[in-house]
């Protein structure tokens, strides 16, 4: 949920016209991030508390290859504007006990840390920068280790979807990218493919919220497909 002049609110129209976002917010939990994020984080609120980092954003294609365009003036203000809507989220007590409840490592200390952690605005510097050799943005994120390691993802998940939303057709890539996804799921049904136990990681690299929230529901009704010991946490 989104703190919003002090009230909480789970209503993505609200959170886009307050935030003057292009599109709906593209993280919509403080959850929404890789497990190992979290698995990190319990290590350094217990281990390197006083742990300073500097964090860099690095788009390995854009602005290296001719086929990509570079990050444009547009992109930068809605990345700006999507990062202060990620900024008004905040974990709700049914996110923390289902993240306890399911991560029998995760400890209560951590959990109580977590209740009263929120990303801050401040830590972020992003800007457009459209010189040689660079992709078009710019973004750091700086401050004590165990605060700031949690804006990784939601960083990677905004400018993704923000670039695949502002440079292509994304109704088409949303339509290739489940017709594809299907075709996969046939041909394990098959039996062409055989999966164990196996992980979805694909928040850092992901088309959209919109996708993967999908993806991962397809993949669930077909999950007698995936190996004996398959499973969603």
């Amino acid at each position: 949920m989104w703190e919003i002049n002090g009230k909480l609110t789970n209503d993505l129209e609200e959170v886009k016209k307050h935030f003057g976002l292009k599109y709906l917010p593209m993280t919509r939990s403080l959850l929404d991030s890789d497990l190992y994020k979290f698995s990190m984080g319990q290590c350094y609120h217990h281990q390197f508390g006083n742990l300073k980092t500097t964090w860099d954003f690095r788009a390995r294609n854009v602005g290296f290859q001719k086929d990509h365009d570079l990050y444009t003036e547009e992109d930068v203000a809605e990345i700006k504007n999507q990062i202060k809507a990620y900024c008004a989220l905040r974990f709700d007590k049914e996110e923390l006990s289902y993240l306890g409840s399911k991560c029998p490592w995760i400890k209560q200390d951590y959990i109580n840390f977590l209740s009263f952690w929120r990303p801050q605005e401040k830590d972020f510097i992003i800007n457009f920068d459209n010189r040689g050799g660079q992709s078009g943005l710019s973004i750091s994120f700086s401050g004590v280790q165990e605060y700031v390691e949690y804006y990784e993802i939601p960083v990677l998940e905004i400018c993704a979807e923000t670039y695949y939303r502002n440079h292509y057709n994304y109704d088409e890539l949303l339509k290739n990218f489940k017709e594809k996804t299907e075709a996969k799921i046939a041909e394990m049904k098959t039996g062409k493919y055989h999966f164990g136990t196996w992980s979805e990681f694909g928040a850092r690299r992901r088309l959209s919220f919109e996708a993967q929230d999908w993806l991962v529901g397809r993949l669930a009704e077909e999950k007698k497909y995936a190996g004996p010991l398959y499973g969603f946490i």
